[in-house]
């Protein structure tokens, strides 16, 4: 793990003073919001690990989860019931006994053990609203044996289509809805009129849906796609185009560069194999550099560099404080060596010959490639037409 974490790190070819950054934001500067977020988070962990709350050591696939939960195409209370749900706070029995909220942790329709489950899906109550649905959500929960209500749901978003799956989460919704309004206000409704409910309010959110379709693809179809072709750069520069790429299979990344005049005439490529960077953003503002020095190696006094990732371009423009602030320092200390030197962003459609030098450059050995007279296979092929 520590060798990952080392070989992550970006290196600069001069030296720099060290500087201070906080690395709990992307920009490096300190802001109350991500030292709230970081004091939340350090919570959480220590609550979970007190109430012996399952937790999750692969990041990125708990990021996706929670990533799923809310993608979900339900109106937004609905949304939060169920992260509510999936993070142990909606108030059940045995959730408001742990916390000294109340005396038993029995539920008080029926009388037995309460939890999101039995509150949910188990209680007399619940089972007769399910009894009314269709069979493939009775039998999806019939075989449901996930007590973790964060894995549960994560279960039906992978096992349900989209339809059952509305239909499974506005249930419970409506569940938990009428359940409380009978413990708290003594107001019971039958299992047919929240039946009714739940149809009813489908119905409504399939006819916004559609609703909101037909008024998104009117002007959609009068916006024409962009076509794939380079842009040549302002009169007097040379054009730069680069891009990165991260291998699926190992902690490979590729940093290529194409360099063209302005007629589109290629003058050279280099493609730059590193071990070790796995974060997108840090690869494209290694591959600006690359392009910069690719420039340089041709000679080239005014350049322009084209990169597809906007955030990589702004980073230029801020502070120089985040996780590869010595590569912007670097980066502009290079740009300082040109007569004229300026980082645009260009969208992927205009950066295909970098994108696919990088992507083909991903299996090469580590070191620099570079290449002056002929372009590689599939770069700038409208060249090598002409």
């Amino acid at each position: 793990m520590d060798g990952e974490l080392i070989r992550s790190i970006p290196l600069s070819g001069r030296r720099q003073a060290d500087f201070w950054a906080w690395h709990y934001e992307k920009s490096g500067v300190f802001t109350v919001r991500s030292a709230y977020r970081m004091l939340a988070s350090m919570c959480e962990r220590r609550s979970d690990w007190i109430e012996h709350n399952p937790g999750r050591s692969d990041v990125e696939a708990d990021q996706r989860e929670w990533a799923d939960l809310w993608s979900i195409k339900v109106p937004s209370k609905i949304k939060v019931f169920l992260w509510r749900l999936a993070k142990y706070s909606i108030p059940t029995a045995d959730v408001r006994h742990r916390r000294h909220m109340a005396q038993t942790s029995v539920c008080s329709i029926c009388g037995g053990q309460d939890s999101w489950k039995h509150s949910l899906l188990e209680c007399n109550m619940a089972r007769c609203v399910w009894a009314l649905q269709s069979d493939e959500i009775v039998e999806f929960i019939s075989q449901a044996r996930d007590d973790n209500a964060r894995g549960w749901l994560h279960e039906a978003i992978r096992g349900l289509d989209h339809d059952h799956r509305v239909r499974l989460f506005v249930s419970m919704w409506a569940i938990w809805y009428a359940r409380r309004k009978a413990i708290h206000e003594n107001m019971f409704q039958s299992p047919l009129s929240t039946h009714s409910f739940i149809e009813r309010f489908i119905a409504d959110l399939e006819m916004a849906t559609l609703k909101s379709e037909r008024l998104g693809s009117a002007p959609a179809c009068a916006v024409p796609t962009a076509a794939s072709r380079w842009i040549p750069p302002p009169p007097g520069l040379m054009k730069v185009n680069v891009d990165a790429a991260l291998s699926k299979n190992s902690d490979l990344v590729a940093l290529a560069a194409v360099a063209r005049d302005g007629r589109g005439i290629f003058l050279g490529a280099s493609a730059l194999v590193l071990n070790g960077i796995t974060d997108p953003e840090t690869a494209e503002v290694l591959a600006c550099h690359e392009g910069f020095v690719l420039a340089a190696d041709l000679m080239i006094s005014r350049v322009r560099i084209a990169s597809y990732c906007a955030g990589a371009v702004r980073s230029l423009e801020g502070l120089e404080m985040s996780r590869y602030g010595h590569v912007i320092r670097e980066i502009k200390t290079a740009m300082a060596s040109f007569e004229e030197a300026e980082v645009v962003y260009e969208g992927r459609a205009s950066n295909i010959d970098a994108h696919t030098l990088a992507r083909s450059s991903i299996y090469e050995s580590e070191g620099r490639h570079v290449l002056f007279f002929d372009p590689p296979d599939g770069v700038c092929t409208s060249y090598n037409v002409n």
